[in-house]
């Protein structure tokens, strides 16, 4: 499953999860977390990895240190 535009206005990656844990009755595990929410969307976390890339204004990613404040949402999810 694919959640994507998630750098749309309203757009929240956490209700989407859920929903779709909901809809499957199933515990379901993201490999990539976003880097801020919808106008400050920045990049993602590739949690399986624990890398973090940020896009530039063209749409191109860069490796970057994954930001603390998404640090122990990464974990958790890779332990999850």
């Amino acid at each position: 499953m694919v959640i994507n535009k998630i750098d749309k206005e309203h757009a929240d990656f956490g209700h989407a999860l859920e929903t779709a844990a909901d809809s499957f009755a199933r515990s379901i595990v993201p490999f990539t977390l976003p880097i801020g929410r919808e106008g400050s969307f920045r990049g993602v976390i590739d949690v399986v990895h624990q890398k973090a890339y940020e896009f530039d204004a063209d749409g191109k990613a860069k490796a970057i240190g994954i930001p603390s404040e998404e640090k122990v949402c990464s974990i958790r999810h890779a332990n999850a």
